[in-house]
């Protein structure tokens, strides 16, 4: 299945200019891509930060997820939330996505998927398992787990208190290394676009060596080293 990220366009030009200074590339007015993850901003009064799984017409999968969750149907689409609070647009229809590039190249970096902080990890696991999903590395027992589906979109689930920084559901993840993130945090600084929190936690020093990002939806960006 085809999943992108959504975020509402609480200001559409904003939000625009945000997803431009950072190098991501305008595949349509509204679809943005930085060569791996595709980000749609959404003019709906009614959007929130989000997922969104394309059904191609096909919705045998409703009647599984009715099993293990609650479905609201509206006229284009199906709508269900996890554990976490995340919620998962199932559109009725179709999207054309770009080819995936081999490596990210907007300022941000290395996009490594999509983080969620969930009280269940398992129960995350059962819905996300039925919407193509396979866990690849974590458990669990551990406190954390990513999986991925065919086309290589990538979620990682965290267990509470697993992550001393802000964190909203759903958020995009880049590592960059120890010697690149503090780089790619100098250009961020130099294109003046706001930081949402600048992050000591993890250095000896107490030097900034991770940042968060937000755009004017909602939506973060973990711009960490490792």
């Amino acid at each position: 299945m085809k999943f992108t990220i959504q975020t509402p366009a609480n200001d559409f030009k904003k939000s625009s200019l945000f997803y431009t200074k950072l190098n991501f590339k305008s595949i349509t007015e509204t679809l943005f891509t930085d060569g791996i993850a595709c980000i749609e901003i959404c003019k709906d009064a009614f959007a929130r930060p989000s997922l969104k799984c394309y059904l191609n017409n096909d919705f045998s999968i409703i009647k599984q997820l009715e099993k293990v969750t609650t479905i609201l149907e509206k006229k284009d689409y199906f709508l269900i939330a996890l554990p976490s609070g995340t919620w998962i647009y199932l559109n009725k229809n179709d999207i054309e996505l770009p080819q995936k590039e081999t490596n990210s190249f907007a300022v941000l970096g290395n996009y490594t998927g999509v983080s969620i902080e969930t009280i269940s990890i398992a129960k995350e696991k059962e819905i996300l398992e039925l919407l193509g999903f396979k866990p690849i590395m974590g458990d669990a027992s551990q406190g954390w787990v990513i999986l991925k589906n065919d086309n290589d979109f990538r979620l990682s689930l965290m267990a509470p208190n697993a992550c001393p920084h802000l964190f909203t559901n759903p958020a995009l993840t880049y590592f960059n290394g120890k010697e690149k993130n503090p780089k790619i945090i100098q250009k961020i600084r130099n294109l003046n676009i706001p930081i949402a929190q600048e992050i000591t936690h993890f250095s000896k020093d107490n030097t900034i060596d991770n940042i968060i990002l937000q755009d004017n939806g909602g939506l973060n960006f973990f711009i960490f080293n490792d």
